[in-house]
This record gives structure tokens, sequence and C-alpha cells, in this order.
């Protein structure tokens, strides 16, 4: 149901901005908000955790090793996707894998996504199926109504952290329009 996938990304999107908040603010020794939004939530987490959801339900049945391959696969593709469009969109970087060995443009690198599908396999056997009972306990309304204000929430987060309301909207379209066109004038 709709309803559970969105309180999934929110669930995920929140133990991401926990993970990363925490390991960053270790890592830099201050409070560091890990993320582009200004509220608790990482959405890659949570487009990682409905990639799970995905996998382990169309894959389940199959070997361990062809989940662990389509979750390098998959997770790899998302962090990728992202890095470039938070780069692309709003001049930040908020990864850099440049330093470790077989990176592409910095954006993703082969330990990382080991390191994914690690996360992966403990959310499928350990989180999924007991956040999913725990979903499913939620009435119905009431799922209903908090997927609806964390919608409402996101979005305005996400109007304001991304300086759309400044203006910034323009030069994004534009950049992706670009990006567009060129590929296809090389035969993309």
């Amino acid at each position: 149901m709709n309803t559970e996938r969105i309180y999934i990304f929110f669930v995920f999107s929140f133990i991401g901005w926990v993970i990363e908040l925490i390991f960053r603010s270790v890592y830099e020794k201050r409070l560091v908000n890990p993320g582009f939004h200004k509220g608790p939530w990482l959405p890659l987490y949570g487009i990682t955790g409905l990639m799970i959801v995905f996998v382990s339900s169309l894959l389940g049945q199959q070997s361990l090793f062809i989940r662990m391959v389509f979750y390098f696969i998959l997770s790899t593709a998302v962090e990728l996707a992202a890095g470039v469009f938070l780069e692309l969109g709003f001049d930040k970087r908020y990864w850099d894998y440049s330093e470790n060995r077989f990176n592409i443009m910095g954006y993703i690198c082969p330990l990382y996504s080991c390191g994914w599908v690690l996360i992966c396999l403990i959310v499928e056997f350990f989180l999924l199926g007991r956040l999913v009972e725990l979903i499913r306990a939620i009435p119905e309304d009431i799922l209903f109504r908090i997927d609806f204000l964390l919608l409402l929430v996101f979005s305005a987060d996400f109007f304001i952290s991304s300086g759309i309301e400044q203006g910034r909207t323009k030069r994004v379209v534009k950049t992706l329009v670009a990006l567009i066109n060129d590929n296809r004038k090389h035969g993309g």
C-alpha cells in the first residue's frame, strides 16, 4: 500500500539522517547537519529503504548473492544520481570519495557501495519486517494523516532548503535542460 511506502521512505530518511549526523559530527568534532534539508531527513536513505522493499519483495526467493548484486548496483546508482543532482542543481557536494580507489567522479566507489550492501542486508534481515508490522498496526486513517503531514513538511523543507523561493529554480531547470540537450547531441 502507498501509505506504507511513504512511511518507510520517511523512517529510513530519518534513520539515515541520524547515522550521518553522528558519523559526520564525530568526524568533524562539531555538530553537523549532514544533509541538504533543514529537517531531520536524508532522502537518499529513504529511497534506498524503498529499494530494499522492492528488491526483497521481488527477489526474496533468489539467492543472497543475487540480492547483494542488485543492492550493489541499485544503491550505487541512487548515490551517483543524488550526488550529481545535488552538485549540479545546488552547487553543493555532500560527499567526496576522490581519495578512495576506483571512485567515479568522487560520487561513488566500491568501498562505500559495499557498505551500502551491508546496510541493505541488515535492513532486510533485521529491520524491514518489524517496521512493516509496526506500520500495519497503525490504523489506515491515522497513517494517512501522518503521511500527509510528513509530505507537507518535507515539501516545505525542500522549498526553503533549495532556495527555490530565492529564484534558484531557473538555474536548476537551465542546468537540467542543458544536460539533456548535451546528451541528445552526443547520441544519448
